[in-house]
């Protein structure tokens, strides 16, 4: 499976957003992105979720046990329910 190129992945109806609706499809059959593309959705999670007036700042190191998902298809479960 191909990288997506720009056109694939950015949305046509707002061309400064990756393509949702293409990037879920994409990920449910196993697709790949560059690291460029990893690496914007990343920073723009980051800058949403720093908006989130729900969450906390926790100063590292944090030990103790994990509160993620212990499944490890995560991801996949999250895109297919």
């Amino acid at each position: 499976m191909q990288v997506p190129t720009p056109e694939q992945f950015f949305s046509k109806e707002d061309p400064t957003k990756p393509d949702v609706n293409f990037l879920k499809n994409h990920f449910y059959r196993e697709g790949r992105v560059s690291e460029e593309q990893a690496l914007y959705i990343l920073e723009k999670a980051t800058d949403l979720l720093k908006q989130e007036p729900n969450l906390v700042a926790v100063d590292a190191p944090v030990t103790g046990e994990s509160r993620v998902s212990p499944k490890p298809r995560c991801v996949f479960d999250t895109l297919t329910h």
